[in-house]
């Protein structure tokens, strides 16, 4: 983007929320805009050196701009002018590939991390959703969605072109985004070995394709398979990253479309040749953090604020690790020892925003041992950390959380609430999103939930005068 640091989130909505992919020099990471407009994400190839841009693929225009190898580009994007983000006046015009379409459409999002595929040279991506509507005043396109929105796609890493594509659904106003990372890995199909990637997305289906795109067994670019293991929505379904090894597929779920009636169950082992269900935890809490896995043991975090570790093969819980807050981070295993990290928030915009606040609690480091091995206490512990349920050691050496009564206060950090269904929900204050087309209303495991205001309701756009549509603050055009 532009490199703005004090302007307000209508004027710069540019994020990196994926970690970067480095390879043979070269740092890869996806951009979105939150989906909100009008604006555009994308996918950049930068120096992992001097940090100048190498190429950008427009997932809008499937477009790909190459920088030349005497520029020197470190902000870009694909919709702000040329003057905005520093370039030369005619540098999209003399740029190979830049002289796109440079309308933003709120699409384009790239929540995902890439995925590399060395021998091939292939860099494996997903996208979000991309709302369209009929109404040519609003930044959002018509229906179908552009090609490379809501898709999981390949990348040639030295070209940056696509090479192919696939998606579920070519209408998807549901917000059914892919947002974990890629998985590779092989699995026996047809009485043959295929190489395949393997991604989920919200609407809680786990597909898995062939890393060349093409189904061998039908010739069309369909997946060898695909389960769904629960109804998804737009702040459930599979979030993050699954882990894969030893034939099996796992992953846990989100809350789904009700912060009050989360889907069930929330964590998953699938088969990873066919798909069919091995194991699943009806107790376990949503997840919104990324699965990770060593051979015989799987962990998955929660809302509730606990890392499980599961038993791979049977899915019977080994653990129950709390932390300090809710979990969206992987776990990681080194050397016998597991680390993850806990809390929510977002450090920035309105300091009243309960998501701001939550940012400022303190997120302690915790460090666990095997019970009864040299210095660690011959009993574990069973707290999950969730401050609405209460935990005990059952007869199969397991843990067992039963929710308190609904209406008991609890808190979360700083933040008050009362506890419903086995979630501690939070009051209204603070929910602002720094929207002003959309009103909070508290409520909920997350803090708040986000409405679009009355459509023509006033607003501005980087200071000149506009009206919300659908959450949108739509600038007014200007009389001739």
């Amino acid at each position: 983007g532009t490199g703005c640091t004090d302007c307000d989130s209508s004027t710069e909505r540019n994020e990196v929320e994926s970690s970067p992919a480095v390879f043979e020099g070269v740092v890869y990471f996806g951009m979105d805009i939150n989906d909100f407009g009008p604006a555009k994400g994308g996918f950049f190839a930068v120096d992992a050196r001097t940090g100048f841009l190498r190429w950008y693929f427009d997932v809008e225009t499937a477009a790909t701009c190459f920088a030349n190898p005497d520029d020197e580009v470190r902000r870009f994007d694909g919709y702000h002018s040329a003057e905005e983000l520093g370039l030369p006046a005619d540098f999209f015009s003399t740029r190979r590939g830049c002289d796109f379409d440079r309308r933003g459409t709120s699409c384009g999002n790239i929540w995902s991390s890439a995925t590399i595929d060395v021998a091939r040279r292939r860099i494996f991506t997903a996208t979000s959703n991309c709302d369209t509507d009929e109404d040519p005043e609003t930044p959002e396109p018509f229906p179908p969605m552009p090609p490379y929105d809501a898709a999981i796609f390949a990348l040639d890493i030295d070209s940056g072109r696509p090479v192919w594509r696939w998606r579920p659904r070519d209408v998807d106003n549901d917000d059914l985004s892919i947002g974990g990372v890629p998985n590779l890995f092989e699995i026996e199909i047809g009485g043959e070995l295929r190489e395949v990637v393997g991604v989920g997305i919200k609407d809680g289906t786990y597909y898995v394709l062939d890393r060349d795109g093409v189904n061998e067994i039908t010739g069309n670019i369909e997946p060898y398979w695909q389960t769904q293991v629960v109804p998804g929505g737009d702040i459930g379904g599979i979030i993050a990253r699954a882990a894969v090894g030893e034939g099996k597929v796992l992953f846990s779920t989100a809350v789904g479309v009700d912060l009050n009636d989360p889907q069930s169950p929330a964590a998953w082992a699938l088969d990873a040749t066919s798909g069919g269900v091995l194991w699943d935890d009806p107790n376990a809490l949503p997840s919104y953090g990324p699965t990770s896995a060593i051979p015989g043991v799987a962990f998955m975090g929660s809302i509730g604020g606990a890392m499980t570790a599961y038993d791979t093969a049977t899915g019977a819980r080994l653990a129950s690790m709390p932390g300090s807050g809710p979990i969206a981070s992987p776990a990681t295993v080194v050397d016998g020892r597991v680390f993850f990290g806990s809390g929510t928030g977002e450090r920035g915009g309105n300091p009243g925003r309960i998501a701001f606040q939550v940012s400022l609690l303190p997120s302690p480091i915790s460090a666990y041992c095997v019970a009864g091995t040299d210095g660690c206490p011959e009993s574990g512990s069973c707290e999950d950390g969730n401050p609405c349920t209460e935990n005990e050691a059952n007869d199969e050496g397991g843990c067992t959380s039963t929710p308190i009564a609904d209406g008991t206060a609890c808190n979360l950090g700083i933040l008050s609430g009362l506890c419903q269904g086995g979630f501690c929900l939070l009051d209204a204050s603070g929910c602002d999103d720094g929207n002003q087309c959309t009103r909070g209303i508290g409520g909920g495991s997350s803090g708040c939930r986000f409405e679009p205001v009355e459509d023509g309701s006033p607003c501005n756009v980087r200071g000149t005068p506009g009206s919300c549509l659908r959450g949108t603050c739509v600038e007014t055009p200007r009389e001739e």
